[in-house]
């Protein structure tokens, strides 16, 4: 759930090979498979990352024993300074071994006429991808989708670009991914169906290369399915509170939380204590009815919640009770809903008649 949105990341004035820049972090390189993991909606949007003569990725320059799952790069534009980007990819510029890249959404749009713009000089190659530039050793991309929007790569030596993937200098297996967009320069949108995935198209638009590729079952969309995001909203209460110390104090039975588009709304069965209580954690009580509310505005709606709360002998075996009124909702699984609101309530694992929920960190999604 971490954020990198509206910015550039410029080091047009670099130089040597070695030169790296990524929107969400420069390199990222371990030793073994999974040494190193992005994942729960880690996302860069409306980025602008520019290289020169080196590599460049939307996400990261380079990855290395990483996983990256359910991480998006959107609206943002990876490309070239002077002429010079040798590698470069709309997630990662150079999967360089036990890369494993899952579930992640690539839309390029923000730059209106090369949003992936790469093209070096005429001694050296230029490898661009709507996943990544280029790969070495063994790695997988998995569920995928790219939708590159004027892909261009200009006079050089040697280039190989495509959808998903530029050049594979290793074994990279490629999996039930999609794309759309513009290929090349010139060629207007395609879309592509099972029918055109014969090795040698597959090479050229998918991969970029004659190198080997493990494909497994490919389906692919036209850009114009380009899904919108989500929008997540973590409110974690301690930090929330601390922001809203005027009214969150000690003994204070704060009743709204809104954050992000979202309010929550504590509430209590008619002469009761408040639910909503407040000492380092946001509290409801079974014993006094009511429960929390959890909306989003008209015309959104909601996708899930996950509530994170401690369970022990002081909470007396509280659990959160779904809107069906029976479902108990553990601490940190999340929860598909729907609809513009959802009410929640409080029992209990045990025999007790006061269990209690003690929150300290609410999690929603909706689109």
């Amino acid at each position: 759930n971490c954020t990198i949105q509206n910015g550039d990341f410029n080091d047009a004035n670099g130089y040597g090979n070695a030169s790296h820049t990524g929107g969400f972090v420069g390199v990222s390189r371990g030793d073994n498979a999974n040494d190193i993991s992005f994942s729960e909606n880690c996302y860069v949007s409306n980025v602008e990352v520019i290289c020169r003569y080196g590599l460049a990725g939307g996400f990261a320059s380079l990855a290395q024993g990483t996983t990256i799952s359910g991480c998006n790069v959107l609206a943002s534009s990876v490309k070239g300074s002077l002429a010079q980007l040798r590698r470069g990819g709309g997630l990662v510029g150079f999967a360089r071994g036990n890369v494993n890249i899952k579930d992640c959404v690539v839309t390029l749009t923000k730059d209106s006429k090369y949003s992936l713009y790469g093209v070096s000089d005429s001694s050296h190659d230029v490898l661009i991808g709507g996943i990544a530039g280029t790969t070495s050793g063994t790695n997988t991309i998995d569920g995928c989708k790219a939708y590159v929007n004027l892909m261009y790569v200009g006079e050089n030596s040697a280039e190989s670009h495509g959808w998903i993937l530029g050049s594979d200098g290793g074994t990279t297996t490629i999996k039930d991914c999609g794309l759309g967009g513009t290929y090349g320069d010139t060629t207007p949108t395609q879309t592509l169906n099972n029918d055109s995935t014969s090795d040698d198209y597959f090479a050229k638009h998918i991969c970029g290369s004659d190198s080997p590729i493990l494909q497994g079952t490919n389906y692919y969309w036209d850009a114009n399915d380009a899904p919108a995001r989500n929008t997540v909203v973590t409110i974690v209460i301690s930090d929330y509170a601390a922001a809203h110390s005027e009214t969150w104090i000690s003994g204070s039975y704060p009743q709204t939380i809104e954050q992000g588009g979202v309010t929550l709304t504590a509430s209590n069965a008619e002469g009761k204590d408040k639910n909503g209580c407040y000492s380092t954690q946001w509290r409801f009580y079974q014993a006094r009815g009511g429960g929390l509310t959890v909306s989003v505005p008209e015309g959104k709606k909601l996708v899930s919640a996950k509530f994170t709360y401690p369970t022990n002998s002081d909470t007396k075996g509280g659990i959160l009770i779904a809107p069906d009124g029976t479902t108990q909702i553990p601490s940190d699984i999340t929860y598909p809903l729907s609809g513009t609101s959802a009410f929640f309530t409080v029992g209990n694992t045990g025999t007790a008649t006061n269990g209690q929920v003690r929150f300290t960190k609410i999690v929603i999604e909706y689109e």
